[in-house]
C-alpha cells in the first residue's frame, strides 16, 4: 500500500525526526517500569509444568510424609577422626545451631541420633552421643562401633574410614514466597561462616535440594555481574570495528537498550518471572537487538560512500533491507516462541520474553533508528580503490570460486551430512543437575566432596501403602525387608533406609538387646506395641513422620546413591517397579518420585516435545520465506540452511561432547530462527538481481551487497553466544556454544554451499519473482 511506503523506507520517521524520537523514548521510559516487577525464583521445581507426571507423583508422596527439602552439612574433623570429644562437642552445637534454620522441622546427626537399648524391661532411647559430660575412651569406641554398625546412620552420616560427618537438616517450605530457597540457603551459609570463627581447623561444606535451588539463583546472579557487562564490551567493540563510527555505534547502543528496557517492562507487567534459564532474556535480547542496527546501518555507509547525502542513505538502506529485517525478525520471533513445546517451563518464559525483545528490536530499528541517524551529523568518506583492495572479503573472488568448484563443494557437504547422521545416535540424552554447575561452583566443589567422603546427594522416595491398611502386618515388614536387600544390591546405591530396619533394632532391644533377635516381629500386635512404645519415647520433631505416615498405613523408602548419574536413576526406579510388579503382594499402589527422578526423565521428555516444537517451527518459517520472497523453490532453498548447519553442528557435538542434556534441544529450535537470518537477507537481494543477471551476476552482486552487513551480524551473534559459553552454569554455556557453532556453520553455508546449490540448480534465464 502506498501509505506504507512513508514507514517501510522509513521517510516518515526522518522527517519527524524529532517527535519520533521523543515519543519512542516516552514509550520506553513509561514500559519499562514493569520490571520492577520482576523477581527471580530459584526453586527447582521451576524447571517442570504443573502436570509433569514425575512431579506430580513425587508432591503425592511429599503430601503423605514430611517433606524432603533438606540441607546437609558435612564436617571434616581435623585430624580425621571423627569419635573424638572435641569434634563431637562442635557436631552437637551446629546441630542444635541447625534447628534455626527458616523452616526446619527435623535436624538429624550422630549426636542426636536416638539410640534405642534395653534396660531390664523397659525400652530406653537417648541420644548416641551425651556431650554434656566427659567422654571416656571407651564410650567413644562405643559410638563409633554403634553408628557403623547402624543401618539408619551408616553411608547417611557417618562412612567407615571417612573423617566427615553429615548434619540432616529437613526443610518443610511453605511454597508462598519465591525467595524460600534463597533465605535458607543465605542462611546457611551465615551458619557456616559463625561455625568457622569458633571451629576454624574443622572443615565445613553444605549441600542438599535446597542448596541446589540456591546454586542457581547464585549462579544467574555471577552470570549477570560479568557475562552480560563483558557481552556489552564485545558487542560494542565489534560493532564500532565493523562500523567505524562513534555516532553508528552510539546509535546501536540506545537501540540496544530502548530494547532490552522495554522487553523487561513489558516481562514485568506480564507477570513473568526470572529463573536460572531465563535470566539470560537481556543478554540475548542485547544480542539478537544489534543485529538488525547494523544491517541498516551498514548498508546506509555503503550508500554514503557511493555519494547519496546521510538521510537518503537511511532511506535507500530501508527500502533494500526494510523486507529482510522484517522476515528475520518474524522468523527469530516464530523460533523463540518455538520454545512453547519445551517440556520445561523455564524455556517457555526464555522464548517468549526474547520474542517480545526480537519485535522490539525491529521496532526502534525502523522508527528511532532512522529518526537519530537523520538527527546525529554522521559521516562517511568514500572508500578509496587501494582500501577496497584491502578487503578481506571479495565477492566477484568467492563468486567466481565457488562456481568453479560447486561439484567438489556439494560432494563435501554431503559427505559431511552423511557422517553427521551416523554420529547422532550416539549422543546420549540425560539431565544431572549437579553437574549444571561447573567446579567453580561451591555448591558443586561441596556436593562432589560428600559424594565422595560421606554420602551421595542424589536420591529415589518410594511410597509403599499396606494393602491391609498397616505397617506393622509381618507381611508387609517382611516384604519392605526383602525390597530393601533388593535395592542395596543395586550398583551406585549406597543407603536404603526402611522401617524394617527400625523395627528389627526395636525387636532386639524389647528382647534384651540379644542380637539373635535382630529379626522382624512375628506378630502385628507386637510390632504395633513396639511401633507406639518408641513414638512415645521419641523427643518432638525426630518422631516417625518422615518414614511412616500418620495413620500408620503406609511407609517410606529412602534409596541414596553415590556418584551415579540419571542414567542410573531412571534404570533402578524401572527396577523396583518391576520388582514391586511381580513380587509384591502386601503393597498398594505405590509411587517413586524425588527432585533426582524428576531431573532425571526432564532431557528425554524435553527433547521429544521440543523435536515436535522444532517441526512445527521449522514448517511456519518456510512457509513464511516461501510467502514474502513469492517463491516456492528459493523457500525451498532455505530448508537447506535451516537443517543442514544444524545436523553438522549436532554431528561434531555428539562426536565431540556425545551428551545431550535439555540445552542441547533448545539451541536447536532457537537458531533456526536466528540463522535463517542470513538467508533471507541473501535469498532477498539474489531475487532482486536474478531479474536482469545471469545466476553467477545475480551471485556476485548479492555477495558484494549482503557480506558486510552479514559477516558482521555473524561476528556479533558469534562473539554473543560465545560469551554466554562462558558462564559457570552448563544449561547456558551450553545453549551459548552450540548457538555459536550453528551459527558460524549457518555463515559459511550462506556463503559456499547456497551460491554452489543456486550455480548447480537455477542455471535457466528465467526472471525470478521480485519482492516486494
Amino acid at each position: 500500500m502506498s501509505w506504507l511506503t512513508p514507514i517501510k523506507n522509513g521517510s516518515l520517521f526522518v522527517k519527524y525526526k524529532w517527535l519520533t524520537l521523543l515519543l519512542t523514548l516516552l514509550f520506553t521510559v513509561g514500559i519499562s517500569s514493569g520490571a520492577q516487577s520482576l523477581y527471580f525464583d530459584s526453586s527447582y521445581k521451576t524447571f517442570f509444568a504443573d502436570d509433569n507426571p514425575q512431579r506430580l507423583e513425587f508432591e503425592n508422596i511429599q503430601r503423605t510424609f514430611t517433606k524432603s527439602d533438606n540441607v546437609l552439612f558435612v564436617l571434616s574433623a581435623p585430624d580425621g577422626n571423627v569419635y573424638t570429644p572435641g569434634f563431637l562437642k562442635a557436631v552437637a552445637s551446629l546441630t542444635k545451631d541447625a534447628w534455626h534454620l527458616p523452616f526446619s522441622v527435623r535436624v538429624d546427626s550422630i549426636t542426636n541420633f536416638q539410640h534405642v537399648s534395653a534396660d531390664e524391661d523397659d525400652l530406653l532411647v537417648e541420644d548416641l552421643v551425651d556431650t554434656t559430660v566427659d567422654l571416656s575412651a571407651e564410650q567413644l569406641a562405643d559410638i563409633r562401633e554403634i553408628a557403623l554398625s547402624e543401618p539408619l546412620l551408616k553411608n547417611r552420616l557417618v562412612k567407615d574410614g571417612s573423617g566427615s560427618t553429615g548434619i540432616f537438616i529437613t526443610l518443610k517450605l511453605p511454597e508462598e514466597s519465591p525467595y524460600e530457597s534463597s533465605e535458607v540457603g543465605d542462611a546457611a551459609l551465615a551458619l557456616k561462616a559463625k561455625f568457622q570463627q569458633t571451629h576454624p581447623d574443622i572443615d565445613i561444606r553444605i549441600t542438599g535440594s535446597t542448596m541446589l535451588s540456591h546454586a542457581f539463583s547464585t549462579s544467574a546472579q555471577s552470570d549477570g555481574e560479568t557475562i552480560v557487562p563483558l557481552m556489552y564490551a564485545v558487542v560494542l567493540v565489534i560493532t564500532f570495528i565493523t562500523l567505524r563510527s562513534l555516532l553508528s555505534t552510539f546509535i546501536s547502543l540506545i537501540i540496544i537498550g530502548m530494547a532490552t528496557s522495554a522487553t523487561l517492562g513489558v516481562a514485568g507487567w506480564l507477570g513473568f518471572y526470572f529463573t536460572s534459564i531465563s535470566s539470560i532474556v537481556p543478554t540475548i535480547v542485547l544480542t539478537l537487538a544489534v543485529a538488525d542496527s547494523v544491517h541498516l546501518l551498514k548498508t546506509m555507509q555503503t550508500l554514503m560512500r557511493s555519494g547519496l547525502s546521510r538521510n537518503n542513505a537511511i532511506i535507500e538502506s530501508m527500502k533494500l533491507n526494510h523486507t529482510a529485517v522484517f522476515l528475520t525478525s518474524v522468523t527469530t520471533i516464530i523460533g523463540f516462541l518455538g520454545l512453547n513445546s519445551s517440556a520445561v517451563p523455564n524455556y517457555h518464559d526464555l522464548g517468549n520474553m526474547t520474542a517480545i525483545g526480537v519485535f522490539f528490536a525491529y521496532f526502534f530499528s525502523i522508527t528511532t533508528l532512522p529518526a537519530l541517524v537523520a538527527i546525529l551529523p554522521i559521516k562517511q568518506k568514500a572508500l578509496t580503490t587501494q582500501e577496497k583492495k584491502k578487503s578481506p572479503f571479495n565477492s566477484q573472488s568467492i563468486a567466481h570460486l565457488v562456481t568453479k568448484h560447486t561439484s567438489v563443494i556439494l560432494t563435501i557437504t554431503s559427505v559431511l551430512t552423511a557422517a553427521s547422521i551416523f554420529m547422532l545416535p550416539k549422543m546420549e540424552s540425560y539431565d544431572e543437575p549437579l553437574k549444571y554447575f561447573s567446579q567453580k561452583i561451591e555448591f558443586r566443589r561441596d556436593s562432589d566432596f560428600a559424594i565422595q567422603n560421606l554420602t551421595g546427594i542424589d536420591t529415589i522416595e518410594i511410597a509403599l501403602p499396606s494393602i491391609k491398611g498397616s505397617v506393622a502386618e509381618p507381611e508387609y515388614l517382611a516384604e519392605l525387608d526383602t525390597l530393601k536387600s533388593m535395592l542395596e544390591k543395586q550398583p551406585d546405591v549406597v543407603h536404603v533406609s526402611t522401617l524394617s530396619d527400625t523395627m528389627k533394632k526395636l525387636n532386639r532391644s524389647m528382647n534384651g538387646d540379644d542380637d539373635t533377635f535382630y529379626r522382624l516381629p512375628d506378630e502385628r500386635e507386637l510390632a504395633s506395641q513396639y511401633l507406639l512404645l518408641y513414638e512415645l519415647s521419641l523427643p518432638r520433631g525426630l518422631d516417625l513422620n518422615n518414614t511412616v505416615n500418620l495413620n500408620k498405613s503406609s511407609s517410606k523408602v529412602m534409596v541414596t546413591f553415590g556418584d551415579t548419574n540419571s542414567k542410573r536413576i531412571i534404570e533402578v526406579v524401572d527396577i523396583t517397579r518391576n520388582w514391586i510388579k511381580k513380587n509384591s503382594k502386601n503393597f498398594d499402589q505405590p509411587a517413586i518420585g524425588s527432585p533426582s527422578v524428576m531431573f532425571a526423565h526432564i532431557s528425554k521428555s524435553n527433547i521429544d516435545s521440543m523435536i515436535e516444537g522444532a517441526a512445527v517451527t521449522f514448517m511456519v518459517i518456510t512457509l513464511s520465506i516461501m510467502i514474502t520472497l513469492r517463491s516456492v523453490k528459493l523457500g525451498a532453498l532455505s530448508i537447506l540452511s535451516n537443517v543442514l548447519p544444524s545436523l553438522l553442528a549436532f554431528g561434531l557435538w555428539a562426536l565431540v561432547i556425545a551428551k545431550a542434556d535439555m540445552a542441547v534441544a533448545v539451541a536447536a529450535t532457537v537458531t533456526i530462527g536466528i540463522m535463517v537470518d542470513f538467508i533471507v537477507h541473501f535469498l532477498v537481494k539474489y531475487s532482486k538481481y536474478r531479474q536482469d543477471n545471469t545466476t553467477q551476476e545475480a551471485i556476485t552482486k548479492t555477495m558484494s551487497m549482503v557480506s558486510g552487513p552479514i559477516i558482521s551480524t555473524a561476528l556479533i551473534l558469534i562473539s554473543g553466544f560465545s560469551i554466554l559459553a562462558l558462564s559457570e552454569f552448563r544449561l547456558n554455556w551450553v545453549l551459548g556454544a552450540l548457538s555459536a557453532l550453528i551459527i558460524l556453520l549457518a555463515t559459511l553455508f550462506v556463503f559456499v554451499v547456497i551460491p554452489a546449490v543456486l550455480t548447480k540448480f537455477d542455471r535457466d534465464q528465467q526472471k525470478v519473482a521480485q519482492v516486494a
